[in-house]
């Protein structure tokens, strides 16, 4: 027996062996060759066994027996995802000493590759001598099926670098990795590379070069390889009009779609999807309505993807009846089913309606992913709705999704909007890991409730913990200082916009110029917003909204003028800080005529506000009947704000018939408003009228009314300072109440705020903006202004003291409280004693 014969006999009884049973070992264990160490040991996916010509012609070269069996055994191996027996025969191929066997090896890669072991494929690869064009075609093939995108372009590399010329077949691959990675340079080469050898005519390589810069977003090239194509096919249509209508061509898709139908090429789901979107984008109803009825006509309207799609055309296209309808046809609907129409209903505002639709999802006990878990948390934070809040949370813990950065986030902001920050620091604790949006939902979250002390202090510590802050970080940050008037470190973060190029940014640029103003510097406000490139009319109205709460009525009166000259028009907000600004500087007959011009020559018909502003700026000059009157006569029912306007007023005239009516309305409105009672009671005690008072004090009571509890904060070497009412427990408190009690001025100038029949103890050196001012007092730097800020309105008696301390400590005093900013210099105030 020669030596072929006695090598067939072996294999033939391998061929036994190897269908009954294999050693779960892998090929490298093998000895038969020195293995080199392995580039790739991903998981694969299936892979076809394919075929090339290159390599069924090599294999004809094998002795003909020997080559049907292997070629028998291999495709069984296929078929079988024998991958071990695949192993055995590679094994023994190394064996055999028969010329060109090395060219099933190529089959043998593409096997491991179907039975998912790119290590053994890899092996395999690796360690042919002589790589041929088939070779390289099949790793490549490989890796390209299982995702491997960058190893193929790494391959790719190889292949030129060993002075191999890649044939056709190769570059669809190459083309598919260069798409899915973005990489338009090495696209761009790859096509020169196949202009060079002439194989841009083929259709599957023309195809591919299509797919590719599409992906890689580049329209231009994807409209010349369009016009390229010979013939082009259902799914080059759907690449063209997909990139027009994702750069914003929406006509120009549906006029690609009409050509696209007048050409007899047949529209699938893809494309209708594509051109769905396109209506929606810009509102074609009419067109979208064409389409669904073209879907109904061909049969493919019954599709749960078409139906998502239509769903969202019709929302967004402000059709929710017919949005609704053809959510109602969908026999079995997906989570993307239920997710269209909630997103739908949530855009129209119709939270409520969306909230109940969850409600019915959840009893189809459909799966939720992580995407829909986010979207209904949103949800619940749009409406305030922190109990549905909770329920969802409990979800998340019960499903083990709590750990997962996104619904984690997305549970704080919640908590945080709905100012549930106790919750909401809970859970920012429990998060495994934390990025900006984290920190930055929790100081969003302390600014909305008036905690920018601990927004500030949250602020730190990231930066302690090497967190880097971005643009919308900083933005809140900008905020919680304003919120408690911490000019300095507000003053830092603006030096850190500078440095990151993000202070000439339109959105940033609004929140230093608030910050400026609402801690009581307008000079740098105004720097802030000449320096901006760009100003529209939303930076003019906070420009002049800023100088009216800073009482800078001149100044307003002068953007209004210079905004106008710019072409800008103002509208009925910029008005109403107009009227706001002429209210603070007593600008009553400037006031009057700016009213008459919104209202005349703008065309603009005053709202409630408006009427409020104008209440307010008369009755405090005086006018209090004609204010009345006005209240009585406004073609809209008058709010509280307006009642509690002319209510404030009556004090300062003494007016207590008219604040009785005042009060009745009030309290009609709202009953729980403590500002009402409050200042009513004072207005009896001005007159004497003590009974009044106790009465007053007891339906407050009953009415379980309190009043908001005062907080002042002061910054001191960029520390910030809080005080309440009566608080004991700053370090310094002694010294604090040392220093109020040797400022000597004349308290017979303060009203008492108790009942005086009763002898109790004036307890207003214990209110929060004196200890703010007097903590102020023995540590800020002598000659410094105090800039204290107050989350209510500054009381009378406290504005009389500032004035004297202002005075008398020869220092300016800057109390920036929720209506305006009081500067106190030399014994006088800002507002002209307006309060």
């Amino acid at each position: 027996m020669d030596c072929g014969s006695i090598m067939l006999h072996e294999f033939a009884d391998a061929v036994k062996v190897a269908d009954s049973w294999f050693p779960p070992s892998p090929l490298s264990t093998y000895k038969f060759s020195s293995p080199k160490t392995s580039a790739y040991t991903r998981r694969l996916k299936c892979n076809p066994f394919v075929y090339t010509e290159g390599t069924t012609e090599s294999i004809k070269k094998l002795d003909g027996p020997l080559r049907n069996n292997v070629i028998s055994f291999l495709q069984g191996c296929y078929t079988k995802r024998n991958i071990e027996g695949a192993r055995l025969v590679y094994s023994l191929l190394q064996t055999m000493e028969v010329d060109s066997v090395e060219v099933l090896e190529e089959y043998i890669i593409r096997i491991f590759g179907f039975c998912d072991s790119l290590e053994d494929a890899d092996y395999v690869f690796s360690n042919i001598l002589n790589c041929t064009v088939y070779a390289w075609d099949a790793i490549i093939s490989v890796h390209s099926m299982h995702d491997h995108y960058k190893e193929c372009l790494d391959l790719f590399h190889g292949m030129q670098q060993a002075n191999i010329i890649p044939d056709k077949s190769i570059y669809p691959y190459i083309l598919k990795a260069c798409g899915q990675l973005g990489a338009l340079r090495e696209g761009v080469n790859a096509h020169s590379l196949i202009t060079s050898c002439g194989f841009e005519s083929d259709i599957f390589v023309s195809s591919a070069l299509l797919d590719m810069y599409a992906k890689c977003d580049s329209l231009d090239n994807v409209c010349i390889m369009f016009l390229r194509l010979p013939i082009p096919h259902t799914v080059s249509w759907n690449v063209l009009i997909t990139k027009f209508v994702k750069h914003g061509n929406e006509r120009q898709a549906l006029g690609l779609f009409a050509r696209m139908q007048n050409e007899g090429i047949s529209p699938n789901n893809a494309t209708y999807a594509s051109i769905l979107k396109a209506c929606g984008c810009i509102g074609d109803l009419d067109h979208g309505k064409v389409l669904h009825a073209q879907l109904v006509e061909c049969g493919l309207v019954s599709d749960v993807y078409i139906c998502n799609t239509l769903i969202c055309m019709y929302a967004s296209c402000g059709g929710m009846e017919e949005a609704l309808r053809e959510f109602n046809k969908i026999s079995k609907r997906s989570v993307v089913s239920w997710c269209t129409i909630i997103n739908a209903l949530t855009q129209y505002d119709v939270d409520l309606c969306a909230m109940d639709l969850f409600r019915s999802m959840s009893l189809e006990c459909l799966d939720i992913d992580d995407v829909t878990f986010v979207s209904f948390i949103k949800l619940c934070s749009k409406l305030g709705n922190v109990e549905q809040g909770m329920r969802f949370h409990d979800q998340v813990i019960k499903r083990g999704l709590d750990a997962n950065i996104v619904i984690g986030n997305s549970i704080v902001s919640m908590y945080s909007s709905c100012g549930n920050m106790i919750e909401a620091y809970s859970m920012f604790e429990q998060l495994p890991s934390r990025n900006v949006v984290t920190w930055a939902s929790m100081v969003s979250g302390y600014t909305k409730i008036g905690d920018g002390a601990s927004a500030l202090k949250l602020f730190e510590r990231m930066k302690i913990e090497d967190i880097e802050a971005d643009r919308v970080m900083l933005m809140g940050v900008l905020d919680a200082c304003a919120n408690i008037g911490a000019l300095n470190q507000g003053i830092l973060v603006h030096q850190q916009l500078v440095v990151s190029g993000l202070s000439s940014d339109v959105a940033v640029g609004s929140c230093l110029i608030n910050m400026y103003f609402k801690c009581g510097s307008p000079k740098e406000a105004h720097i802030v917003f000449s320096s901006l490139p760009k100003q529209d009319l939303k930076l003019w109205g906070m420009l002049i909204s800023g100088y009216a709460y800073n009482g800078n009525g001149r100044s307003v009166l002068k953007c209004l003028d210079m905004m106008q000259q710019l072409g800008f028009k103002p509208d009925a907000a910029i008005f109403t800080n107009v009227l706001v600004a002429c209210r603070h500087a007593e600008l009553v007959e400037d006031g009057c005529h700016q009213f008459r011009v919104m209202r005349d020559q703008q065309g603009i018909v005053p709202t409630i506000e408006h009427f409020g502003c104008m209440i307010d700026l008369l009755s405090h000059v005086g006018y209090v009947d004609e204010a009345e009157e006005l209240l009585d006569m406004m073609p809209v029912q008058p709010d509280l704000s307006g009642w509690m306007s002319l209510l404030s007023a009556c004090r300062r005239h003494k007016k207590v018939q008219v604040a009785r009516r005042c009060f009745n309305h009030v309290m009609r409105l709202d009953s729980s408003v403590s500002a009402g009672y409050l200042v009513m009671s004072k207005i009896y005690a001005d007159a004497k009228l003590w009974e009044r008072v106790e009465e007053l004090e007891h339906h407050r009571k009953q009415a379980l009314v309190w009043k908001k509890p005062g907080r002042a904060w002061i910054e001191v070497d960029n520390r910030i300072h809080e005080f309440s009412v009566g608080d004991k427990s700053h370090p310094q408190i002694d010294k604090i109440h040392m220093k109020l009690r040797t400022i000597k001025y004349d308290k017979d100038e303060c009203t008492p705020l108790l009942n005086s029949r009763n002898n109790k103890q004036d307890s207003r050196n214990d209110h929060c903006e004196r200890l703010a001012i007097a903590f102020g007092l023995i540590t800020a730097t002598e000659g410094t202004p105090i800039r204290v800020t107050k989350n209510i309105q500054v009381c009378r008696d406290c504005h009389s003291a500032s004035k004297m301390i202002s005075k008398i400590e020869a220092r300016p005093i800057i109390i920036s409280d929720t209506y305006r900013v009081h500067e106190f210099r030399n014994g006088e105030c800002s507002c002209g004693d307006w309060i």
